[in-house]
């Protein structure tokens, strides 16, 4: 939240200082920033060989599980910590981390559309 903050604070005393072109030409020297940093600082690590694929027969790789994108998902299922235990604490995390985001971005969202709707503004 507090990055959001700062965010828009930012934002909004560029705009006055350097006009609307202001900002986009900062978010560009900030994402050349970023890139460099991402090139210099970040190891390369080669991907695993594609043994997954599968030829569709129109020289295209198909996946053979079309579930493939979900698969990150399962990182929320509960672990078994063995004699019948499981370990809750990434399944909590994540709806803790939905709720979170719910409440911080969609709400006011919400309420502005709504106040917007009731007030015809």
């Amino acid at each position: 939240m507090a990055g959001s903050a700062l965010a828009f604070t930012l934002g909004g005393v560029v705009t006055d200082r350097y006009g609307a072109l202001g900002c986009f030409q900062v978010a560009f020297a900030l994402l050349v920033a970023a890139s460099l940093v991402s090139l210099f600082c970040l190891p390369y690590i080669r991907p695993p060989p594609p043994n997954q694929a599968v030829s569709s027969g129109n020289g295209l790789a198909v996946p053979r599980d079309w579930l493939g994108w979900a698969a990150p998902l399962k990182t929320f299922k509960p672990r078994d910590l063995g004699d019948g235990v499981l370990y809750w604490g990434l399944t909590c995390l994540g709806i803790g981390l939905f709720g979170g985001v719910l409440a911080c971005d969609f709400v006011p969202t919400a309420l502005q559309l709504h106040a917007a709707a009731a007030y015809g503004e």
